[in-house]
């Protein structure tokens, strides 16, 4: 790979930043205030009555950057942080939230927007436990392997599903509570 080459590249890099921030100052309007945060993140601070959600939505389900005569849909994702009237402002809180919002949804094609609620906030601190419990359960074997049989259309033991259960001190921790966590943390 030579210079012109890198250069190009990163030329398209850039143009593509400048067409995403383009787009959202479009949606925008004079009291609002955005940018760049970092790599691919770019931050909104918009009255909630000035934000249209159904319109954004198909704007950005739709967008499109062209270089020379080559189109690239570009996927992008919002996470939007309410911010209430009693709330201490806290701007860098505010957009780790909205990004965490988006942790939920990166793979997604068909989701755009979403928000920063109760329910996403219980959903990280659940995963954070339950990867933080998991090295103590292990210690102390309350991961246990199951075998459930398989049969065949006779009714004869043919082979054996192995499955985990996490028992804990105070009952069982059913496998969709922890299994989907570690498989998207990486730790399975």
């Amino acid at each position: 790979i030579n210079k012109e080459e890198v250069a190009a590249a990163l030329a398209d890099v850039v143009d593509t930043i400048k067409a995403i921030a383009d787009f959202i100052q479009e949606g925008t309007n004079p009291k609002s205030i955005y940018g760049r945060l970092s790599d691919d993140s770019f931050g909104i601070l918009i009255d909630k009555e000035d934000f249209m959600s159904k319109p954004v939505d198909e704007k950005i389900s739709n967008f499109v950057v062209r270089d020379n005569n080559v189109e690239h849909h570009i996927l992008i994702h919002y996470g939007i942080y309410d911010l209430t009237a009693d709330e201490e402002i806290d701007v860098p809180s505010f957009f780790n939230s909205a990004h965490l919002a988006i942790s939920r949804i990166s793979d997604s094609y068909s989701t755009h927007i979403v928000y920063y609620d109760e329910k996403i906030r219980n959903e990280i601190v659940h995963d954070q436990t339950i990867s933080n419990e998991l090295s103590e359960a292990i210690r102390t074997r309350q991961i246990r392997p199951f075998l459930q049989p398989i049969v065949d259309e006779r009714g004869l033991l043919s082979g054996a599903e192995a499955l985990v259960r996490w028992i804990t001190p105070t009952g069982v921790n059913p496998p969709g509570t922890f299994i989907p966590v570690f498989e998207q943390n990486g730790l399975i």
